[in-house]
């Protein structure tokens, strides 16, 4: 049966919960799923794999923009929080990223060129709303 994206999209907005009706786990799967939707529609970004793990480690996008393989983390808060989903990048978080990028890319059989971390945070808040904001080339060495 063929999909159909545009009504896909429609309607998904249409049927999402509230972002108070949703538990923790089902925030995490909708924040990622509107990061991915950003990236493919306003980045141009082609997705390569989806919450790949090595070992308790996981990067949560990996995308294609051009030749550059970009790994992506998603942060999703509350808009009322002091510290912004970049900010709640801790050191030990940065690690695990580092570990997790390097496996993934030591299983290419091809290099990439070039590969960055980018960031997307998502603030949410009343009702179904939210913000997303983006982090080109974010540093974690």
């Amino acid at each position: 049966m063929p999909k159909f994206k545009c009504l896909e999209v429609l309607f998904s907005s249409l049927f999402r919960k509230d972002w108070d009706a949703m538990n923790a786990s089902q925030k995490g799967i909708c924040g990622e799923r509107l990061a991915l939707s950003y990236c493919r529609k306003q980045l141009g970004f082609k997705l390569i794999a989806k919450n790949w793990r090595f070992g308790k480690n996981e990067i949560d996008l990996i995308c294609l923009d051009g030749h550059a393989l970009v790994f992506i983390e998603v942060r999703l808060r509350h808009e009322a929080v002091l510290v912004s989903g970049v900010d709640s990048i801790n050191t030990k978080k940065r690690v695990a990223l580092r570990k997790c990028a390097k496996a993934y890319l030591k299983k290419l059989s091809v290099q990439p060129h070039t590969y960055r971390f980018d960031i997307i945070s998502l603030a949410y808040g009343a009702s179904k709303s939210f913000t997303i904001m983006y982090y080109p080339n974010v540093d974690l060495f």
